[in-house]
């Protein structure tokens, strides 16, 4: 019994350098992430995401994607709306 308690701290301190490291390497590459659970319609957004949109996190995500679009250069918008569109199989509008 010990050894599976030995065992879980050391998996979770693992995760945890991980997600350190993944948000360390966001920061300094300037990138953000995302990940969207099509089933039930869950998103989570990593903290450089939202600083680049310049947005604040929130747990309702229902305006997430107008707003970050409108954080995208009016020139770029109509780009960035299909590729997005595309990447999640949305009809284009």
């Amino acid at each position: 019994m010990r050894s599976r308690i030995v065992e879980k701290d050391k998996t979770e301190e693992r995760m945890h350098e991980s997600q350190t490291m993944l948000q360390n390497v966001e920061q300094i590459a300037h990138i953000g992430t995302w990940k969207l659970n099509h089933s039930t319609g869950e998103m989570q957004c990593s903290d450089e995401l939202y600083r680049i949109l310049g947005i604040k996190p929130k747990d309702d995500y229902s305006t997430f994607f107008e707003d970050g679009i409108n954080a995208i250069h009016p020139d770029d918008r109509e780009r960035a709306i299909h590729i997005s569109k595309t990447a999640l199989r949305l009809p284009d509008t």
